[in-house]
């Protein structure tokens, strides 16, 4: 499995469950200072238990929010909009061709796969980056889905977003949809192409990798989850950067306006919690308190 799918989606999963492991430490963290209480949670985004990922600190922390952060703002209302940013930004220059930049045999793949749902004329106008997230996956052979995916329910952040609304707790994006679609639209042609070239050539065996790393995730064991994201930031730091690292660090300047209020729950994708640059190490660089909450059993972990 290639570092760029685990980071897209500890996005989507589609491959079969392994064996339940024993349950680890939760990924929540507490952070406080001044006396001030909030919360950080690693969320991925799929249709998983909320309330088991959460934990029962987790559950609390977000039913007592004075506020819930998210990437994004997913109010329904504001999907058309970001829709329409999407499809205006994702034509490639006149003079080019998606059709030239692929190998030959990606491109007959590809439209192949999206016969009858996607002009041919039109695909070969796309940007790689648009095609690489939005389109690539009708070509990428679908395995059974791992056993903790309900099929039905939202993906995590979602129903974090339902719950918060339920809950009449203001909810506020760590980004706009504009920002977010910026970073993806400014990706670099070569690297959007590999992208789309990487999930083309995907066997069963990364998928069955990538449907371990979904089940380390409901087990609470970090090593392989760490695993798969320092491998992400040896093999594309380029892409690591634009997509985690600086986003991190904006979103640090952004948090720090309320988290001084206390009872914040911050939830974002758990690859921008780690490392030297994720929200935690920043956090602490800025006099932050912050501890991973643990479970009565659960070993250590950072």
């Amino acid at each position: 499995m290639t570092a760029v799918a685990a980071l897209l989606a500890l996005t989507v999963a589609t491959a079969p469950a392994a064996a339940p492991a024993p349950r680890g430490a939760p990924l929540l963290w507490r952070v406080e200072k001044y006396g001030k209480t909030s919360h950080l949670f690693g969320t991925v985004h799929l249709a998983l238990d909320l309330d088991a990922a959460l934990g029962e600190e987790g559950r609390t922390a977000l039913a007592n929010a004075k506020r819930v952060f998210l990437e994004l703002d997913f109010a329904p209302e504001n999907l058309i909009e970001f829709l329409g940013q999407a499809v205006a930004r994702a034509e490639l220059p006149e003079k080019d061709s998606l059709r030239a930049l692929l190998l030959p045999k990606s491109w007959n793949r590809l439209a192949d796969a999206t016969k009858g749902r996607i002009d041919p004329a039109l695909l070969d106008r796309l940007q790689p980056w648009f095609v690489a997230l939005w389109v690539v996956h009708l070509a990428v052979p679908r395995a059974p889905r791992p056993g903790a995916v309900r099929p039905g329910l939202p993906p995590l952040d979602q129903q974090i977003d339902a719950r918060a609304r339920a809950r009449k707790i203001p909810i506020e994006a760590l980004e706009s949809r504009l920002e977010h679609l910026q970073v993806m639209s400014r990706m670099d042609r070569k690297e959007g192409v590999a992208m789309v070239e990487e999930a083309l050539a995907r066997t069963d065996g990364d998928r069955a990798e990538f449907a371990g790393l979904v089940n380390a995730y409901v087990a609470e064991q970090d090593r392989p989850l760490m695993k798969t994201f320092g491998r992400l930031v040896r093999r594309k730091p380029a892409l690591a950067e634009r997509l985690l690292f600086r986003r991190n660090e904006a979103w640090i300047e952004r948090l720090e306006r309320w988290l001084g209020d206390g009872r914040m729950f911050v939830a974002a994708g758990t690859f921008h919690m780690f490392g030297e640059r994720g929200l935690v190490a920043l956090l602490r660089a800025r006099g932050y308190r912050v501890e991973r909450v643990r479970a009565a059993s659960s070993p250590r972990s950072q």
